[in-house]
């Protein structure tokens, strides 16, 4: 089968869990035989067209790289056509919005988007993004206004045009119903030969930053912004330095936040020599890393889909401490696979950080069973079978 998707960024842009998604997802399905064509927006080194086995990738040159725009919405809808004389898809795979354009098309396609969550969603995001007046001022004035108009006048066209939206979480799947002809789910996976347990690559990543073999890691991954709540998360461990004398904190990641959550750590004699930034991680030796660690925190503020990061750690067979938002509900099982926690509970995060730590057996089920859940739920080989599964209900597969 012939398969189009539709993304305004990709690897080649940054690094998200959208990104990883896409990235992932197209190699699934050319590994199950099917012919993979991606249209994206201009791409940063200026390159037009990329091709590798079974995929070929357009970039629009006249569309500002990962952006949505008026250029967007016209190249896509143009190259799009152009690829359907020439070359006819079966299927139209969305990342989120990209194929708003396309929907309008009347000769297409069945059409599919992978939604993370609805636009208004980033209302509470933007929320928690910063703090004071200026904020306040930008919030009501600028980033709310813009993000109800882009809900009213794109995503609700959007989705009553698709043939069925693919939720990456179980609790999205309610809150599209009535909104789109079908909802289908299809979780944000892992690559589970990459990510899985590997001590002596942990070991390697604890003598790179000076952290000894015997100390408690707990590691935490994100942008380092306020959504993000890496800031909460330190919060929860500072009190937890006395009672565990080898508790090590590596936070991974970089953004606007980072030089203030520096400062905090230096301001408190509770984390001197305790927390380790490590600063951006390439991909590839994001595997070792969750092998050096004990624990995986995710204090997160922001309404996302479901965390790739997390089951990523899930993955590496680590227990999973994290705030009850978005798609988080469902990656995490409470109790079985870690804790999930209100968000911005700061004594909350602190008292089940506690628990794991405290109780060596505790930690060694949740463990095991994240790991078995991840290679159950979140494999990405399962992943894409269970959907073209779905998906044969309207289509003929080969």
């Amino acid at each position: 089968m012939k398969i189009m998707v539709l993304a305004k960024k990709t690897l080649a842009h940054g690094l998200g869990g959208m990104e990883v998604h896409l990235d992932h997802l197209c190699r699934e399905l050319i590994a199950a035989g099917h012919e993979v064509r991606l249209i994206t927006s201009a791409r940063p080194v200026g390159e037009p067209s990329h091709q590798q086995r079974g995929m070929e990738t357009l970039y629009l040159p006249g569309a500002p790289a990962g952006q949505y725009s008026r250029a967007w919405w016209r190249g896509s809808r143009e190259a799009f056509e152009r690829s359907q004389e020439q070359d006819p898809a079966d299927l139209l795979l969305s990342e989120s919005l990209a194929a708003a354009a396309v929907a309008t098309v009347r000769t297409r396609p069945r059409l599919y988007a992978f939604l993370y969550g609805l636009t208004r969603d980033h209302l509470v995001s933007e929320w928690h993004e910063g703090s004071g007046l200026p904020h306040f001022a930008k919030y009501a004035l600028r980033r709310a206004p813009e993000t109800l108009y882009y809900s009213t006048f794109h995503e609700r066209p959007f989705l009553r045009r698709i043939d069925g939206a693919i939720a990456t979480y179980d609790h999205l799947v309610p809150r599209l119903r009535g909104k789109c002809r079908r909802v289908l789910v299809s979780y944000n996976g892992v690559d589970t030969t990459v990510f899985r347990p590997a001590p002596q690559r942990g070991l390697n990543i604890r003598k790179r930053h000076g952290i000894p073999e015997q100390a408690v890691v707990t590691t935490m991954a994100a942008t380092l912004n306020r959504q993000k709540g890496i800031h909460l998360g330190i919060e929860a461990v500072a009190p937890l330095t006395e009672e565990f004398p080898g508790l090590r904190v590596l936070v991974l990641g970089e953004g606007p936040s980072g030089q203030g959550l520096r400062a905090m750590v230096a301001s408190d004699t509770r984390l001197e020599g305790r927390v380790e930034f490590a600063g951006a991680v390439p991909r590839a030796e994001m595997p070792a890393y969750m092998n050096a660690s004990d624990l995986f925190l995710h204090p997160s503020s922001r309404v996302e889909g479901l965390p790739t990061v997390i089951a990523e750690a899930m993955a590496s067979g680590l227990p999973v401490v994290a705030t009850d938002t978005g798609g988080t509900l469902d990656a995490v099982q409470d109790g079985e696979t870690g804790f999930l926690v209100p968000r911005a509970d700061v004594g909350r995060l602190t008292g089940a950080i506690r628990g794991i730590l405290s109780d060596d057996q505790l930690a060694s089920r949740l463990g095991a069973d994240a790991l078995r859940a991840a290679r159950e739920r979140f494999a990405w080989s399962i992943i894409v079978k269970r959907l073209l599964a779905d998906l044969s209900q309207d289509l003929e597969l080969p």
